[in-house]
């Protein structure tokens, strides 16, 4: 952690997203059905984004959506045309993508629900971790990061079977 400087993301999140990995070696992927709003893995992107993004950009996020998509577009390409870290719009791009995969994870549309089921699972949320540590560690929360890393391990170990 930075000195004197809150987490940008609450630690706890990662706790919720271990568990939910652990859920995922025991049993695997939930029948291949959406995940409903309440599903942990669901309430870990919900909160660590609207905590990154108030952190990172002084802005809130409130939906996972096509708008959220263009609002965070617009932020990161203010952001590399400021010259902002490189880490941070990484983790940018990862919200971008889960707009784009959140209505076949909830179940809101017809088409390859269960490709994309199955790849939030084993590329999106691992892809989101690496941009998360990588982030972290730039920005000097090397406590968070090793938390994060933590959590990394572990999903890939539950999403190896799937």
């Amino acid at each position: 952690m930075s000195r004197g400087a809150p987490d940008p993301v609450a630690a706890e999140l990662f706790d919720r997203l271990e568990s939910y990995a652990k859920q995922l070696a025991e049993k695997g992927l939930p029948e291949k059905k959406p995940l409903k709003r309440d599903a942990t893995v669901i309430v870990f992107c919900q909160a660590f984004f609207q905590q990154f993004f108030e952190y990172g950009f002084a802005h809130e996020i409130t939906a996972v959506d096509a708008q959220a998509k263009l609002e965070a577009a617009r932020l990161r390409i203010a952001a590399e045309s400021d010259g902002a870290l490189a880490e941070r719009i990484a983790v940018v791009r990862s919200f971008e993508d889960l707009c784009d995969l959140w209505p076949d994870v909830l179940g809101f549309t017809y088409g390859g629900l269960s490709s994309e089921f199955k790849r939030f699972h084993t590329n999106f949320i691992p892809r989101l971790l690496d941009r998360i540590i990588t982030w972290l560690k730039k920005d000097g929360f090397a406590d968070l990061a090793e938390r994060a890393e933590s959590t990394r391990k572990g999903w890939r170990q539950a999403v190896k079977k799937l």
